[in-house]
């Protein structure tokens, strides 16, 4: 019976981690500073409890599960570490693909992603951007995209954002932005370009990290 109280409290334990860690609707890895086991700890705001109380929770349903075997005690440590690590990049797809709407059917591939400012003159830019996105609802999604602020270039790009671009049905590719920008500074070199950021998606009042 003691064996079984473990293993029902390792189990709760082990969900309430596994939800608090999920990078979803929100990818808070974008502003953190401290990870562990890909879990921010600690962000640009301070101390991001959810994270800390999910590792908490992860270590305590761990302890559980060790109390619920008498051999094979490091299996009962690393199954669940490695779940905990691989599940995420197979159950958001899956919300997604079956349950999600709107902005929350998106995917974005940041590693991917691309864009070049160039000035055409004193008073304006061109800018060009390539987002790689998957679209997982079988309807067309139209959305405003923003900035994370993180250079000189991502703060030329967000004062005139959000930027509208519209997602097609199950499309699994790349969306471009296209646009000809007031040059509000006056100071952008000739050309200026930027790869691997972090984008806000805007749908009504809501708002997604990406």
């Amino acid at each position: 019976m003691l064996k079984r109280g473990f293993l029902y409290a390792g189990i709760a334990l082990y969900v309430a981690s596994f939800m608090l860690s999920l990078p979803y609707p929100n990818n808070m890895n974008t502003y953190a500073s401290v990870t562990a086991l890909t879990v921010p700890l600690k962000t640009t705001d301070g101390l991001y409890m959810e994270g800390i109380f999910s590792i908490l929770c992860l270590m305590a349903s761990i302890v559980c599960f060790t109390k619920c075997v008498t051999q094979l005690k490091s299996a009962a440590i690393i199954i669940p570490i490695v779940v905990y690590l691989v599940l995420p990049s197979v159950a958001i797809p899956m919300y997604q693909a079956y349950f999600a709407k709107g902005m929350y059917a998106l995917s974005y591939e940041q590693e991917e992603a691309a864009c070049q400012l160039t000035a055409l003159n004193e008073q304006q830019l061109q800018l060009y951007c390539e987002l790689p996105l998957q679209n997982y609802s079988n309807e067309p999604v139209n959305v405003g995209v923003e900035f994370i602020d993180d250079d000189e270039v991502m703060k030329q790009l967000n004062a005139q954002a959000p930027y509208t671009i519209e997602v097609p049905a199950k499309l699994d590719g790349r969306i471009v932005i296209d646009e000809v920008l007031v040059n509000e500074t006056k100071k952008v070199p000739y050309v200026q370009s930027t790869s691997n950021f972090a984008i806000r998606f805007v749908e009504n009042d809501k708002k997604r990290t990406m």
